[in-house]
């Protein structure tokens, strides 16, 4: 199965070098993978640690 999930990053998401913060792509990718986890299992699910 295959998972997508497009974010487009704005300059609020970036720090003063014009980079993203480390945070923000956590961030990203914990609700990538919460989308994944909850198409994977067709309903229910939760998250423990990230």
């Amino acid at each position: 199965m295959i998972s997508r999930y497009s974010q487009l990053v704005m300059p609020q998401d970036a720090n003063v070098v014009g980079t993203l913060f480390g945070g923000q792509m956590v961030s990203w990718m914990d609700i990538a993978a919460a989308k994944a986890a909850f198409r994977f299992l067709k309903g229910t699910e939760a998250e423990v640690a990230v």
